[in-house]
């Protein structure tokens, strides 16, 4: 009876043990199952659940695709393309914005300057910063100079906004072509090798009406677009000749630059020189005008202006005796003002005819 006892014990513990085992494992099974079949219709962590999409009727050889209203969420909700820090601002296919670099901060620039052609190493130079051109970041540039006067050779600067340079040397009679420098985050402290070489010449001649050379009329230039004039007069032979002259844009203005005697001509210079064909003058006459007082003495260091109306000017002083002689002027009507601080003033209209000398005076009152 005993042992009976025990068997049926044993059998019971047994049987609740399988008992136990078959729920656990069909408990296993649907977690599965759940986990396989559920997953497709839960969204990622972080996303919107997807909307399920009509598909459109397909044709044979073709997968179906997504109605065109849906097309357009799908590709509204994809997430943007991860753009680098250091990338320009550009405008992408997709109408996604760049981000444009990060010019914060300074930085430096190191360099070496040399002199081309055998010209002697000037004493004393400048290096000139200015925005550049056409590298990024010339926005955030900022014109500044810097002076040497010890004849150096080498440089290093500091304290430099970042972005996009023209680096230039600026020395007496020398010149240099614009360097291109971009100062960034990845190159705060480049190193330049820059090179000055002799500045040209510009030489030319002045003709009368008769072929003959013309002294003494004045010549000027001007350096576009900065406006920088320098003048001279022709010599006795006709010839002028600008020295030091840089590379650029010029306008050669002969006579008054407001009434010139002839076109204003437009030059491109190149170094090292330009030799301008003849320039032929009209035929020019002269001016003769005495200022007076009411008593009839003449009266020195009067001062006279006027302009021709088919070009020249006159801008002179009087000499001891009231005189004044304007040679090398257009023919034409000359419309002069007078005047003397404690005398008075005048004003008088004079023809002055080709190749002849006109005469006139006025009285100040």
């Amino acid at each position: 009876m005993e042992a009976v006892s025990i068997w049926t014990r044993t059998s019971r513990s047994g049987r609740v043990a399988s008992v136990v085992v078959l729920f656990l494992a069909l408990g296993l099974l649907a977690l599965v199952g759940w986990i396989a079949f559920g997953s497709e219709e839960r969204a990622a962590p972080g996303e919107k659940p997807a909307t399920t999409a009509r598909k459109a009727p397909s044709s044979p050889g073709r997968e179906p695709s997504l109605t065109e209203p849906a097309a357009r969420s799908a590709a509204q909700a994809a997430p943007p393309t991860p753009v680098e820090p250091g990338d320009l601002a550009l405008e992408s296919h997709r109408g996604t914005t760049i981000a444009a670099p990060d010019f914060q901060g300074t930085g430096g620039l190191r360099g070496h300057v040399s002199v081309s052609g055998g010209a002697a190493f000037p004493s004393h130079w400048t290096l000139v910063l200015s925005p550049s051109r056409v590298l990024p970041g010339r926005e955030f540039a900022r014109e500044q100079s810097f002076e040497f006067s010890q004849g150096e050779t080498d440089f290093r600067l500091s304290d430099l906004p970042l972005g996009g340079y023209d680096v230039t040397l600026q020395a007496p009679g020398l010149q240099s072509l614009p360097h291109p420098v971009l100062l960034e985050p990845a190159n705060r402290s480049p190193f330049v090798n820059l090179q000055l070489y002799a500045a040209g010449e510009l030489h030319g001649r002045l003709l009368n009406a008769e072929g003959d050379p013309q002294p003494e009329i004045d010549v000027h230039l001007t350096a576009q677009p900065e406006g920088q004039t320098r003048s001279l007069q022709s010599d006795r032979i006709g010839r002028f000749r600008f020295t030091g002259v840089l590379d650029g844009s010029y306008t050669l203005v002969v006579g008054d630059p407001v009434n010139p005697l002839t076109e204003p001509r437009r030059l491109n210079f190149r170094a090292p020189s330009m030799n301008l064909p003849d320039i032929t003058l009209p035929a020019l006459s002269a001016l003769r005008l005495r200022v007076l007082d009411t008593a009839g003495n003449g009266i020195p260091h009067a001062q006279v202006r006027g302009a021709g109306s088919l070009g020249g000017s006159v801008d002179g002083r009087t000499n001891i005796d009231g005189w004044l002689t304007i040679p090398y002027l257009p023919p034409g009507r000359y419309r002069l003002q007078v005047e003397h601080p404690s005398v008075g003033e005048g004003r008088v209209a004079v023809d002055v005819q080709a190749e002849r000398t006109a005469e006139s005076s006025v009285v100040l009152r």
